[in-house]
């Protein structure tokens, strides 16, 4: 009984246009697996990331700042931005929330720490404007 019920959900999960679990409403494990199920591995991308990322910002921004947020939000816009060829990238803080699996709070506070260790730039026109992120690589002077 009960499988058929997991069964019947993830049917309904897969004939919805938005496959975002959380614009969907949909929690819990079996959203996530029924959705990744279906990828093979010819949907897989691959992203070129400098070594100095993992080797040294991972640990920095860890274990010095104890902000494992700010790392994942960085990795996170770095896949948005130069991991699509672009310099910068528009998005919300509800986008990079929802992508990162941080709260919107959480987000705030990691784009705090990458701004004042000068690893993101955030501009926008206006006040209520989405912010456009640049991320910054220092190590490349």
């Amino acid at each position: 009984m009960r499988g058929s019920a997991l069964g019947d959900r993830a049917r309904n999960l897969e004939s919805l246009p938005n496959r975002n679990k959380a614009r969907s409403r949909c929690y819990g494990s079996w959203c996530y697996t029924a959705v990744m199920s279906n990828r093979t591995s010819t949907d897989v991308e691959t992203v070129s990331v400098d070594a100095y990322v993992f080797d040294t910002l991972m640990h920095d921004l860890i274990g010095h700042d104890r902000a494992a947020s700010a790392f994942v939000v960085y990795v996170h816009l770095w896949r948005r931005s130069l991991g699509a060829g672009e310099a910068n990238v528009q998005t919300s803080l509800r986008d990079i929330a929802e992508g990162t699996g941080l709260s919107k709070r959480g987000v705030q506070d990691a784009l705090t720490v990458l701004s004042r260790r000068q690893l993101v730039g955030i501009s926008r026109r206006t006040l209520t404007d989405i912010p456009v992120y640049s991320v910054k690589r220092p190590w490349r002077r």
